[in-house]
């Protein structure tokens, strides 16, 4: 996946003993590379959802490893909102 990111939004609680971020970003395809999945990059993080234009995804529609979250299917524009948890003190 190859795109632009348009607009981003990020929400962050911190608490004692883990900080929860929410990332939004709007992404739209670029169609002069190849196709390919959506790959972000992310380390020592707990994913709690992930949310495409709205829709929840379950464990079935993406990859998730310890350095990378695929998601294989995307419309040309949409919206995606990711939770997940750190512990930052740990880092």
């Amino acid at each position: 996946f190859s795109g632009a990111v348009y607009t981003g939004g990020r929400g962050i609680d911190i608490q004692p003993q883990h900080t929860t971020v929410t990332n939004i970003l709007t992404l739209q395809r670029n169609h002069d590379v190849s196709a390919g999945p959506l790959v972000l990059d992310g380390i020592q993080q707990q994913l709690l959802s992930v949310h495409l234009d709205g829709q929840a995804l379950s464990s079935a529609d993406y990859q998730l490893t310890d350095t990378h979250l695929a998601i294989g299917k995307t419309p040309d524009t949409f919206e995606l909102r990711i939770v997940s948890t750190c512990q930052p003190q740990h880092n």
